[in-house]
């Protein structure tokens, strides 16, 4: 009995090391090709007073509506260092996006153009799709946190299918409100 409990403590260990690293992007480095650099999230400045109120003055976690020009500039900040990643044009599907202070925290799941599923055996996460080490397989979760600088919205940091809470830190890692991430303690 002892022996296979240390199997599978070794194999926990093996696991917990396998899960993908969260990307520190470079946003003047890490733009899809067929994305412009101009393009990635211009605001005009009545957007950029929107954001302001939203994610600063009134210093309260905001959540952004579909359809809304905020939201719209976070995700046009995302989804090019998220295509480069994979290699294909995505769009987000997003299920939390929370706002404070100039910062933005979103959890979604990628999806092919056509809305479809996004074939990782076709990316650099085929090795842990095939093993089983993506959490959500082909629906793994992206995990990211941006940060607003003057127009745009840029990418701080970025995780898909973590088989560990990646995102537990990145509140002190990037001087960011606590409020915006899920509660983990």
């Amino acid at each position: 009995m002892r022996r296979w409990s240390c199997v599978f403590v070794l194999f926990l260990v093996v696991l917990a090391g396998c899960s993908p690293s969260p990307h520190q992007v470079d946003p003047a480095k890490h733009q899809s090709p067929t994305v412009p650099a101009q393009a990635v999230s211009p605001m005009s400045s009545d957007d950029i007073s929107t954001m302001a109120l939203s994610s600063g003055i009134h210093s309260q976690v905001q959540h952004p509506a579909f359809g809304t020009s905020g939201r719209k500039a976070i995700l046009d900040g995302l989804r090019p260092a998220v295509e480069g990643d994979l290699g294909q044009k995505v769009v987000l599907v997003v299920h939390t996006l929370n706002v404070q202070d100039g910062f933005a925290f979103l959890v979604g799941i990628p999806r092919a153009t056509s809305g479809g599923k996004i074939d990782y055996s076709r990316t650099r996460y085929a090795t842990e799709m095939e093993a089983g080490l993506l959490d959500g397989g082909e629906d793994a979760p992206i995990y990211a946190v941006l940060r607003l600088n003057g127009a745009k919205w840029e990418v701080l940091t970025f995780v898909i299918g973590p088989t560990v809470v990646a995102y537990a830190d990145w509140w002190r890692r990037f001087g960011a409100p606590k409020a915006i991430f899920p509660s983990n303690e």
